[in-house]
């Protein structure tokens, strides 16, 4: 199936491999759930009960790549 590439599916491609690229050089995968994610998730019992209050202390100015990126959702 070919999928057209407009510019700002590529301005979008551009930032996820940037936000990649620089998650692997610094070695973190942030968990960051959305409000209220945790509450069906399935994997709770791993993170436990309080992983969006933990997360939600976290220097948010460090994560502005993957908030950019979600934003292009």
């Amino acid at each position: 199936r070919d999928v057209p590439l407009s510019p700002g599916v590529r301005r979008s491609v551009k930032l996820l491999a940037e936000s990649l690229g620089l998650r692997l050089d610094i070695g973190s995968f942030p968990a960051l759930p959305r409000l209220e994610a945790c509450k069906d998730c399935e994997f709770r019992s791993v993170c436990g009960p309080h992983e969006e209050f933990r997360t939600g202390r976290k220097d948010r100015s460090s994560f502005d790549d993957i908030h950019e990126l979600r934003l292009r959702r």
